[in-house]
């Protein structure tokens, strides 16, 4: 394995991250290799005092004004969500309707019919006259 896969186990143990066969491992790795020993130190050292360190003062005042300069935009958003969300609503339902050829073939095919009677067959008599009659219906 290479150092650059070692350091990332060590961090990894920091953690809690590793089981015991790769602990166990990398404990053997530790013995033999004094760069990766000097990692773990510099880790080690890192990580306490970054678990030492005060979180950074943050100004009252200042957070206060940010706060109500944020606010109301977060609050304009949210409102124009809703209006944004209905409108593309609308938007797409005309779209669909617009775009659907289905219904207006449909509405030319029923008036060409309408305007054409019924079937040639239909006109002829015996079985199809019936279906003249259904036809007028």
């Amino acid at each position: 394995m290479s150092h650059e896969a070692w350091r990332e186990q060590l961090a990894l143990r920091q953690y809690g991250e590793l089981d015991e066969r790769e602990a166990r491992a990398l404990d053997v790795h530790l013995e033999s290799c004094a760069a990766c020993r000097e990692f773990a130190a510099e880790l080690e050292l890192g990580l306490g005092r970054l678990a030492q360190a005060a979180p950074p003062h943050v100004d009252e005042v200042w957070l206060a004004r940010v706060r109500a300069g944020v606010a109301p935009r977060i609050a304009r958003r949210r409102n124009w969500g809703w209006a944004g969300f209905a409108a593309g609503l609308a938007a797409g339902a005309l779209l669909v309707l617009w775009l659907n050829p289905g219904q207006r073939d449909a509405d030319t095919r029923s008036a060409s019919l309408e305007r054409s009677g019924p079937p040639p067959l239909a006109r002829a008599g015996g079985e199809f006259a019936q279906l003249g009659r259904l036809w007028k219906r």
